[in-house]
């Protein structure tokens, strides 16, 4: 932007822009403090609001909705109700009018000892079809509700609702005697069934606790909230009001208001919004109160809602000229501190670089000047930058491997190639830490994308927030990153730091990483050791795949010379060889948490698994399965193709499952063909020895064993399935030949015709006499 005259010079500038920033951000701070102030002002009113509701709500849940709940169960209630009442539901006679008065009597003074609250109680019998109320006596209905003086409508209610045990009744007009329509007054009703839990067609009767509607009146009246909120009103389920802070709007239906529909189809409890009656904005709050569907509303015109932060609005606007005015005092201050440093420095740049006075007077703008000295310099130094940010990465890697590899042996070498990279190592202690990348993801990415992770992985490193930390970072291999630590000793934040690197790459690239951190070293030129212990650290990897970070503290495993139970591998052994797959997996869960919760060496833990590797690959030779099984042996002898130990149990406990089910299939099918071949001895031998030590003997079985095997291969026990051959083949004989009972007996293996006759008709439901006498009779 081109400024004209005076407004050239850079004094001038400031003035100006000091003066535009000063009205912009009084501007923007008193519009933000207003919608700010307003805003949580008109919340917290709308909260005091609807903490009105809900204090209104409290008290009519509590002083009427739950006390008339309280006397339905106190009257029908053995231990506090009356006896009188009780017996009417459970012996509806009333031939004893000592019953009939003393639960009139009982009704009478449960309304009169709430008289504040009641109208009346009335109870409807079904058997005789009585009503009998604390406010008319006993009325027989006989059917005919409409020939009742008192209220009955209730009793409508509840036939027509069937599936409801309990029911509460709006407002309406009840007359003292309906027929002659004598002095109305206001009731709500809460009907419910007797017994408690019965539905309509099961119950005994029903009892109708009629409440005054003055008593819901009053609680809003009483209620300071009213006087200051608008009005106040009660809808039932349909739109119509139960009670309302205007008695001449008592009854009205308002189920056509857009509000109101809000309200019914809402599905929160407690809700506050704005909404259009008869064209003017009122803020609406509602609440609902528990077991009735009811809603208590206040409504508030929305002028009066926000009258109250007016106030902040004039207080606002007068603390913005006040800031306008002494931002522009500063302005002008301010200005002046800048400007005063510049006049030295435009003296020197004139002397050194002005062509002579009439360049001079030419550039009257003091930035201009500048620029053009600063640009003289900017090609040689820009040149000299070029050249080593070009070399930056091999410069670092160098002193990377030279730390680690004890090259760089002394400091002046040390703080030579420091130099270079802008780098000081002034913090007194030093650690090296590996992070090395999951090799499957790596293979899975392009060669863009892989250098792309690495690097930014190397800048998150290098990049700390905490000025008590030095970090230098570079590839050491396609999977591992080295980073040189210099920081205060603080062990705590360095661990932190580095969990932090490692979420980072899993959460926004899901790039898995692990890191080992080695031992600290005092000394600069002795991370060669640190390195070292990472390197031994990193071999914990494979056995706690979990621990994304470990730590130098795993190095006490190293030298620890106890030993993993060699038993581990002999049980295992047996289990297979036992087909056991469950103690198979125990075995092996036990020898993971060895491995993970132990203090036993990398080496050893891994001798371990060969052993079991062994012992597996062993056990598949032994049962000659074919080459697929033989392959799964081939790829566990590997263990590099094993990425965790947890991969290591789930692939071993896959093979053993698949070779036991192969296993297994054998044996059944080898255990079906000796059943087979016992079944067909059975059939040609009914008449020999077909006990279970004989036929065992013939197959070289253990006879319990035998027995067991028949039973689960054909689901029958062997004596049951011998016993039903015999008597299938008697009845086939009887019914095809001329043989006698005693011949068939002896044919099919029975000694005497009494125990023949016996388990034929035990089995049959006739003697063999008998089917060969209907035979013939057929």
């Amino acid at each position: 932007m081109k400024f004209p005259g005076k407004l050239n010079s850079v004094f001038h500038r400031l003035i100006f822009s000091y003066c535009v920033l000063v009205l912009l951000t009084a501007l923007i701070i008193s519009t933000a403090s207003f919608m700010f102030f307003s805003s949580n002002f008109n919340r917290e009113i709308t909260k005091v609001n609807q903490k009105m509701i809900s204090h209104i709500n409290s008290y009519i849940t509590l002083q009427i909705i739950e006390n008339v709940e309280n006397i339905y169960l106190e009257l029908v209630n053995e231990g506090s109700g009356s006896p009188d009442l009780l017996t009417l539901f459970d012996y509806p006679s009333l031939e004893g009018n000592s019953t009939v008065k003393g639960a009139y009597v009982y009704l009478n003074r449960i309304v009169s000892s709430n008289n504040e609250l009641l109208k009346s109680i009335n109870i409807y019998l079904n058997q005789p079809d009585v009503i009998l109320s604390s406010s008319g006596g006993v009325k027989f209905v006989n059917g005919h509700l409409d020939n009742i003086t008192i209220n009955t409508d209730w009793v409508s209610y509840m036939n027509n609702s069937p599936s409801f045990p309990g029911y509460w009744i709006g407002t309406r007009e009840v007359y003292v005697n309906k027929l002659t329509k004598y002095e109305s007054y206001n009731i709500l009703s809460y009907v419910r069934t007797y017994p408690f839990y019965a539905k309509v067609p099961d119950s005994k009767g029903f009892i109708s606790i009629d409440i005054k509607e003055e008593a819901f009146y009053n609680l809003i009246m009483n209620s300071d909230w009213e006087k200051e909120s608008g009005e106040i009103l009660i809808l039932n389920e349909d739109g119509k009001i139960i009670s309302h802070s205007k008695k001449n709007l008592l009854y009205s239906s308002l189920k056509e208001e857009s509000y109101v529909k809000k309200i019914l189809l809402s599905s929160r409890k407690t809700d506050n919004f704005m909404d259009k009656i008869n064209g003017e904005r009122f803020m609406i709050s509602f609440g609902s109160i528990e077991n009735t569907g009811w809603k208590i509303v206040n409504i508030t015109p929305v002028n009066r809602f926000y009258e109250k932060s007016y106030s902040i609005r004039k207080n606002l606007v007068l603390i913005s000229i006040v800031t306008l005015f002494l931002g522009l005092l500063l302005a002008n201050v301010f200005t002046n501190n800048i400007y005063n440093p510049l006049k030295p420095i435009m003296k020197k740049v004139n002397k050194l670089f002005s062509t002579g006075p009439q360049q001079a007077q030419k550039d009257k703008n003091e930035y201009t000047l500048i620029n053009r000295a600063i640009n003289s310099l900017s090609f040689k130094v820009s040149e000299l930058e070029s050249t080593i940010s070009d070399n930056i990465p091999l410069i670092k890697h160098n002193l990377v491997t030279g730390l680690l590899t004890h090259t760089i042996k002394s400091k002046p070498e040390l703080d030579e190639r420091l130099g270079l990279l802008q780098i000081k190592f002034d913090k007194p202690c030093f650690n090296c830490a590996i992070f090395e990348i999951g090799k499957d993801f790596i293979d899975t990415l392009s060669v863009q994308n892989n250098q792309f992770l690495k690097l930014d992985l190397i800048r998150s490193i290098e990049n700390p927030c905490n000025p008590d930390f030095i970090f230098t970072a570079t590839e050491l291999t396609n999977y591992k990153i080295v980073t040189v630590f210099n920081y205060t000793g603080n062990y705590a934040q360095l661990l932190h730091f580095i969990k932090k690197i490692v979420n980072r790459s899993s959460s926004e690239y899901m790039m898995p990483v692990t890191a080992a951190i080695g031992s600290m070293q005092k000394d600069q030129l002795m991370l060669e050791q640190s390195y070292s212990d990472a390197q031994a650290v990193l071999k914990y990897k494979f056995f706690l795949p979990n621990q994304a970070v470990l730590e130098p503290g795993i190095l006490l495993r190293e030298n620890n010379m106890d030993e993993i139970p060699d038993k581990l591998a002999d049980d295992f052994n047996k289990s297979l060889r036992l087909g056991n797959l469950a103690e198979a997996e125990r075995i092996i869960s036990t020898y993971v948490e060895y491995t993970q919760t132990g203090i036993f060496s990398a080496n050893h833990c891994h001798q371990i698994l060969l052993e079991f590797l062994h012992v597996f690959s062993s056990y598949l030779k032994d049962i000659n399965l074919n080459t697929v099984e033989n392959n799964y042996v081939e790829i566990m002898h590997d263990i590099k193709s094993f990425n965790n130990i947890i991969e290591f149990k789930n692939k071993v406990l896959e093979v053993i499952g698949k070779v036991l089910i192969n296993v297994n299939n054998k044996k059944y099918n080898y255990n079906k063909e000796i059943i087979t071949r016992i079944k067909d001895h059975i059939s040609k031998n009914l008449s020999g020895d077909l006990s279970l030590e004989a036929i065992a003997g013939k197959v070289f079985l253990n006879p319990s064993y035998l027995s067991k095997m028949f039973k689960d291969i054909t689901g029958t026990s062997f004596i049951e399935y011998v016993i039903s051959q015999k008597l299938e083949k008697a009845k086939e004989l009887i019914l095809t030949t001329d043989l006698n009972i005693e011949e068939i007996a002896h044919k099919t293996g029975y000694n005497t015709h009494h125990h023949f006759t016996k388990q034929f008709r035990k089995v049959f439901g006739v003697t063999p006499k008998e089917l060969k006498r209907s035979t013939i009779k057929l």
